[in-house]
């Protein structure tokens, strides 16, 4: 389990940090400040959101092993729900902050992605938030289903970032596709592997 979740996090680094160094090498300094400013948001975001049911992880350990799936589901549900809340108003508060910054401090906001590609960044972090708590939940069982989801979306949104890193907003778009593609198969997977992996622990 934890080889797989380690070439997961390979494979994530070409969609995530590995961005700004193609940023840096087709466009410049400038673009890769921006781009690596707003990532670091994002990503903040990202962990700020995901405290509620990461802290839950154990006790999701414990009623899977105890085949306590009303509890299971319970737990999972709730913190869940309170970490999906958190990154959509977080996303929707940042968003914020940036049109206000705008109108009120243009040479601040010119640090950060236009608003647009800002959005396509926040929506990508959502999606993968969500497949986060999926994931949080099966690992519940001792196994870590994600890896091809992992490694396909990774060498996918680097290959495009790498690819269309000249072209305006390219970048962004990557790091988006590649969210979409593993929130699709990864949501997929939750789906076939919860009624399977219950099934077989009843």
């Amino acid at each position: 389990m934890q080889w797989r979740i380690g070439l997961q996090n390979l494979a994530a680094y070409a969609v995530t940090n590995f961005l700004t160094v193609v940023l840096f090498q087709f466009e410049g300094a400038v673009a890769a400040g921006r781009f690596g400013m707003s990532w670091q948001v994002t990503s903040m975001l990202n962990q700020v959101a995901m405290a509620p049911v990461q802290a839950q992880a154990p006790f999701l350990a414990v009623h899977a092993a105890r085949r306590d799936f009303v509890r299971l589901d319970r737990t999972w549900r709730n913190s869940a729900s309170q970490t999906i809340t958190a990154v959509l108003v977080l996303s929707l508060a940042a968003l914020a902050v940036l049109l206000i910054l705008g109108r009120a401090a243009p040479g601040v906001a010119m640090r950060m992605l236009p608003i647009t590609e800002f959005a396509a960044l926040l929506t990508g972090v959502t999606m993968i938030v969500v497949l986060q708590c999926e994931a949080l939940y099966l690992r519940a069982f001792g196994r870590e289903p994600f890896l091809a989801v992992g490694v396909v979306s990774g060498t996918t949104g680097g290959a495009l970032a790498w690819v269309l890193a000249s072209q305006h907003m390219g970048v962004t778009f990557a790091y988006l596709t590649s969210a979409a593609i593993a929130f699709v198969w990864g949501t997929l997977v939750y789906a076939r592997l919860r009624i399977a992996w219950r099934g077989a622990a009843s």
